[in-house]
This record gives C-alpha cells, structure tokens and sequence, in this order.
C-alpha cells in the first residue's frame, strides 16, 4: 500500500550511523535543546536528529537503480536531507489545504499498525507510535499533494482493479517436509519404507542428509507455490500430490556453496498443509485500489515531488551543523 513507505526508516543501527555519531558527539549532551536545522523558521532539534538517526539501516543506502547502487553520502546527511523534505512536505499540504486531519492519520496508522513487521519494531523499541504517527502524516501529506485530494470515480477504480487484479492474488500454499539423499539406492529404500507404512518423521531422522531439518521431521517450511527458491522439479511434483501424500525421489542438482561443485542430490518431499490460492475481491481492498487509482489519475508521486522541489527553492533552510553546508538554501 501508499503508506507503507513510510517504514523504510524502522531497523537497527549500523555501523555507518555509530560513524555519524561520532560527528556530534561533543554536543549530545544538550541534543534536546540545540536546532540542527530551521526550514522557514521552523526548527529540527538534535533530539529528532539523533532519534531518526538510531532507524538508518542499510537498505538507506541503496539508490533503486539497475543494477542498485549505494550512496556516498554519509548517514547523518541522508537523515538531516530527509527531516527537511519531510518540513517542507507539511508545511507545502498545510499551504495548499491538502493536509491530512488527524482522524485520517490515526485510521491509516491502525492499518499500519497491524502489520507483523512494524509489530516487531514496535516491540523491539525501534520506533514507537508517536514516530508512526508522524511518518504517515508524512506520506499522506506527500500523497495529497500529488492527487490534491481529487478521489477516483467509481469507473475508474473498479477499472485500476481489473487491470492490475494479478496484484490481489495469493498462490497456493503448501507446507513441506523433506527427506534429502545423496544416495539413489537410499531414496529408493525410504520410498519403500514410506510406503510400507513407516512415518515420514521417523525415516527423515533415519536417513535424511539435510542436518537443518532431520531431528523434526524433515519439516522444511511453509512456501507460496511461486517461490523462486524451490527447485522447478520439486514444484511440478508436489502441485499434483494429495494432502499428506510424498513424492517418489526428485533428483535436483544441489550447490554446496563455498564455491564446491553441484552434486546430484534426491529428494522425497511430502505435502502437510496445503492452502488455495485467494483472490482479494474488490470489496477487500477497496481503500488502497481508491488511493492508487487516483493517484495514477493525478500522475504519480512525482507530481508532489516536483512541487515539493520548487518548493524547497524558495524556502529558506539553514543548518547550523559544521559539514552539511550544502543542505543550506542558496539564494
């Protein structure tokens, strides 16, 4: 969905930011009260600094080219960089009467809020509600700069659903447990033993050779019926089993890793839980298809990106830390 950019920032702090730190470690003592940046006389303290600061990861390094590269900026300057934008992306909604009311923040922050990755964050301390609140404010202000508030008719939502309808669809889902064998006489004589009536956990501890999964059972996980990292041979195999049915041994070339030589290695793999594929109806995400539909109506993020850029060039920012001279407005 729209908003979910705005957890790009949650994560731990790397390495690169105890670098950036170090920068400002002669002035921390006073981080709550010292303004790193005014953007129109508005004021960003060292406390917002160091805080956003703590949420870099190194993802914040790539640039979403192709192939991606990384930035050479330091992290302190990608962090102060984006708490202007962010300024300027507020106060430009709040110019335009496009800003997002409070109850509109805290009905898409319950959504946000659901999500098992922002749980965890939450739960492990590297962002709290009070910084969600503000980072979806962000991206709804962002977003309604773009659309300037103008929603998608009818037609043209139900129309953005169907011709993007691969979107809101789940695979099938299986779960999988596994026997693995370098030996084809052993995965004939697990066969045999299957059939014969042994359960597959107690021949996966007897002869599998995969030491992750052999002491439970041969449990490998739960897969989209998509996914790219089981092998084309074991997918064809196990979409036409029976729930609780094995296969006969799959040779797959196998890499080691470590830069050794594929092997031939077989497998028996047995289907546990099996899930149909879903289709989300047009009822079930109406909200985000209403929101992307008008956007592409409007043009794209890009539409509020180039009013926010000619928006910073007649704003006057001026940072008071040594070293970030160029975020300073130049007029």
């Amino acid at each position: 969905m729209l908003i979910q950019a705005a957890l790009k920032h949650a994560g731990l702090l790397s390495t690169l930011v105890i670098v950036a730190l170090g920068i400002f470690s002669e002035t921390q003592g006073y981080a709550q009260e010292k303004v790193v940046a005014t953007i129109n006389n508005e004021g960003i303290t060292e406390k917002e600094f160091y805080t956003r600061l703590q949420r870099v990861k190194g993802s914040d390094f790539l640039v979403p080219t192709t192939p991606p590269a990384m930035r050479t900026e330091s992290a302190g300057y990608i962090v102060l960089n984006s708490l202007i934008n962010e300024r300027l992306i507020i106060q430009l909604a709040q110019k335009n009467s496009v800003m997002p009311t409070d109850a509109e923040v805290n009905s898409e922050l319950a959504i946000v809020m659901k999500q098992e990755g922002v749980i965890a964050a939450l739960n492990e301390h590297t962002i709290n509600k009070e910084d969600l609140f503000y980072d979806v404010k962000v991206q709804i202000s962002r977003f309604n700069l773009a659309t300037g508030k103008q929603p998608a008719t009818p037609e043209e939502i139900e129309k953005f659903y169907n011709d993007n309808v691969e979107h809101y669809k789940s695979p099938e889902r299986w779960g999988l447990s596994a026997i693995r064998t370098t030996n084809i006489d052993t995965a004939i004589k697990v066969q045999g033993e299957l059939k014969a009536g042994k359960t597959f956990e107690a021949t996966a501890k007897t002869y599998s050779e995969d030491p992750r999964t052999r002491d439970n059972g041969g449990q490998i996980g739960v897969f989209d019926a998509t996914d790219k990292n089981l092998p084309q041979e074991i997918k064809s195999k196990v979409a036409a089993l029976k729930l609780g049915e094995f296969t006969d041994p799959i040779g797959v070339m196998f890499d080691p890793g470590n830069g050794g030589a594929k092997v031939l290695v077989y497998w028996i793999v047995k289907l546990t839980v099996k899930q149909d594929a879903v289709t989300r109806t047009l009822a079930d995400v109406r909200g985000q298809v209403e929101r992307l539909a008008a956007l592409k109506k409007a043009g794209g993020l890009e539409v509020a990106d180039k009013k926010i850029a000619e928006f910073r060039k007649s704003s006057t920012v001026q940072v008071n830390v040594p070293g970030y001279d160029a975020l300073t407005s130049k007029k």
